[in-house]
């Protein structure tokens, strides 16, 4: 009979039994979790903007000021319970589903905790999406109330259809503007004006297993949403502020979007242990690091890749730090011209840092090592479904390999078909836990997932039970087969061609 399934890789704290290795957090909604938050650091700053500067750079747009805004806790509570009362006068209830379509900003987070406060589901919406995929959420979701950034995206938003009648935007605009949308039958609201709004609506009370969240996948065809409860953050939450200390002297530079699921749950627990967040955008990124000098640092691979080029030019007038890699003298001259190049872009103060968002090239991960000198650097993958849980790689030594689980129980299930054996360490990645979630108005996507409690994630992976980790091979849709003793990946193939 065939091995159908392999080893248990565990997390490195984790037991043999799942009532253990999943302990009850201490709070069950993430509303508790805000309010807690807000209850002990009162007067403390949580988040600080980058207001425009009223400059204009070479390609016409206004340049981004140096000099960082701060918002308490405090009034960052006023403004949620503005944004709440405004919520509560258009008569949504628990389980209503409100969009916020927008780049990353303070405004965003503060929509997303009023929301939640209220036990509404959170639809956020990347605003680099097609039209095509903005319809399919608006309309799969039914929302009839959208947080909007500024007029571009609102435009991109009414060009299809939906059923949202009331926009709450980010950005000011002139009454002439509010009216020409009114007229249009859209109700048009300025944010600022909506976090003044007096009176404090009753709190909702939303169950564990009520929906905080649907974000959408973007893996293959059609997006699918994907529907996080208040149980799966709250566990995902547990795990990762068990695994990353953070406190209020923590400083993170925001740049990347709320689509990425791992960087969402890393700036509620900066929120929920009194740390301060700096909102600015990934091209503000080179100007606004020397300002914050952050403790934390959290990106994806590309914005990694970014910074080797600035560190490059910076040492190398340009032509690239390779040129030294393979000097002779590199051993002595590296670390050094590294820690100049850390100390120009602001980086000198880190005491953490985390990989998300793709797989990191091994070169890369090399790379990052050297350049940080010692700083802990650990990279995360995951899939959307587990609500940021999935693998860690602690100070990653291991080429190729994602790491440990975390939060999770993790299997490899055998694919016969494709001749992938369990019983050889090599199988379809599969994850058990209470951060798994389901799909959102589709049972089919959902039954052909999760089976008895395992989704099965479609990723192939290699085992190495010796050091409990795993290696990523690629996607199942990925494979085919070539003679009888090899797989090879379609990419794999086109590169013969």
């Amino acid at each position: 009979m065939a091995d159908l399934r392999s080893h248990v890789y565990y997390g490195p704290t984790d037991t043999t039994e799942l009532s253990s290795v999943f302990v009850k957090p201490l709070e069950d909604t993430l509303w508790k979790i805000f309010d807690l938050a807000f209850s002990k650091y009162t007067h403390q700053p949580c988040c600080y903007h980058f207001p425009l500067a009223g400059e204009i750079d070479t390609y016409g747009n206004y340049k981004p000021s140096l000099i960082p805004v701060p918002t308490t806790y405090a009034t960052f509570k006023s403004g949620v319970l503005g944004i709440a009362s405004c919520l509560d006068s258009y008569n949504l209830r628990i389980g209503d589903r409100v969009g916020i379509f927008s780049s990353t900003r303070k405004e965003w987070m503060m929509a997303f905790i009023a929301c939640q406060r209220q036990g509404i589901t959170v639809v956020p919406i990347c605003d680099s999406l097609s039209s095509g995929d903005v319809e399919h959420i608006a309309k799969e979701t039914e929302m009839t109330v959208c947080f909007v950034e500024n007029v571009k995206l609102l435009e991109i938003l009414l060009k299809v259809q939906t059923k949202i009648k009331v926009v709450i935007l980010m950005e000011w605009c002139d009454n002439e503007t509010v009216q020409m949308y009114r007229r249009r039958n859209i109700d048009l609201i300025e944010f600022n004006h909506a976090r003044k709004q007096k009176g404090i609506p009753l709190i909702a009370k939303p169950t564990t297993k009520d929906t905080a969240v649907i974000m959408y996948s973007y893996e293959t065809g059609r997006p699918k949403g994907v529907q996080m409860t208040h149980s799966n953050f709250v566990h995902a939450i547990d795990t990762m502020q068990h695994r990353i200390s953070i406190g209020p002297t923590d400083r993170m530079l925001k740049t990347m979007p709320f689509g990425y699921i791992f960087e969402m749950m890393i700036e509620i627990v900066f929120f929920s242990h009194g740390g301060s967040i700096y909102y600015t955008k990934q091209e503000w990124m080179k100007h606004h690091l020397f300002v914050v000098k952050p403790t934390i640092f959290v990106s994806a691979p590309r914005i990694f890749e970014q910074l080797k080029r600035i560190v490059a030019a910076k040492i190398n007038g340009g032509t690239g730090v390779e040129n030294y890699e393979s000097n002779c003298c590199c051993s002595c001259i590296r670390p050094v011209l590294y820690s100049g190049s850390r100390k120009a872009l602001g980086l000198d103060n880190l005491r953490h840092v985390e990989i998300c968002g793709a797989i990191c090239r091994w070169e890369l991960e090399k790379w990052i090592a050297k350049f940080l000198g010692g700083t802990p650097v650990i990279q995360s993958y995951q899939v959307i479904e587990t609500n940021g849980n999935g693998f860690v790689q602690l100070n990653p030594s291991m080429p190729g390999y994602v790491g440990v689980p975390s939060g999770c129980k993790v299997m490899l299930k055998s694919v016969p078909e494709m001749g992938f054996m369990a019983g050889n360490n090599k199988g379809e990645i599969i994850f058990k836990g209470p951060t798994v979630c389901s799909y959102f108005r589709n049972q089919q996507a959902t039954a052909a997932a999760i089976k008895d409690g395992w989704l099965y994630t479609g990723y192939i992976g290699e085992g190495n039970p010796e050091n409990n980790v795993i290696k990523i091979i690629g996607k199942k849709k990925d494979f085919f087969a070539l003679g009888k003793k090899k797989d090879f990946f379609r990419s794999e193939k086109r590169k013969v061609d």
